[in-house]
């Protein structure tokens, strides 16, 4: 219950910061373009800073592209942590793009914060694991497959 709290207190914030600040269609066009060149963390929160007020639609599939570009590689998890340690408002924005992230992306995030975590870092990928941990909901539930048209169904 507190974290759905503390997810829609984060989500609520940074809907209205981006809507302080118009964003146009040219900075929007902008926006889509250096997101898609990002491929470090100190270029992801340059681009943050300038493009945040532009945090829709296509812009912020790219910003969450971006931000799983940079967490594969999982190098110098320091240039994440450390902005994300003294800005809140960045914080959120990189939690609210790791929620959003596909499964298998945020499975692999999981995986490396749970077994690769860079010395010094405990609590940060702490954080990651449990923003990219899979809901207990489904945990242990295996669903059947669908049977085809040629094939009987499975019981």
């Amino acid at each position: 219950m507190t974290r759905v709290l503390l997810a829609a207190l984060l989500l609520s914030a940074s809907i209205a910061f981006a809507q302080d600040k118009p964003c146009s269609p040219a900075e929007a066009s902008t926006a889509e373009k250096v997101v898609d060149r990002v491929v470090n963390w100190t270029q992801l929160y340059k681009a943050y800073q300038d493009y945040r007020h532009c945090d829709t639609g296509p812009v912020a599939e790219g910003f969450t592209e971006a931000l799983m570009r940079c967490m594969v590689e999982w190098k110098q998890m320091d240039g994440l942590a450390k902005p994300m340690d003294q800005d809140k408002d960045y914080n959120a924005f990189v939690m609210k793009h790791l929620r959003s992230a596909g499964p298998d992306d945020q499975k692999a995030v999981y995986s490396r914060a749970k077994m690769s975590c860079p010395k010094g870092l405990d609590g940060f990928c702490t954080t990651l694991t449990d923003a990219a941990r899979p809901p207990a909901a489904f945990k242990g539930i295996e669903i059947a497959p669908m049977p085809t048209f040629n094939e009987p169904a499975k019981k």
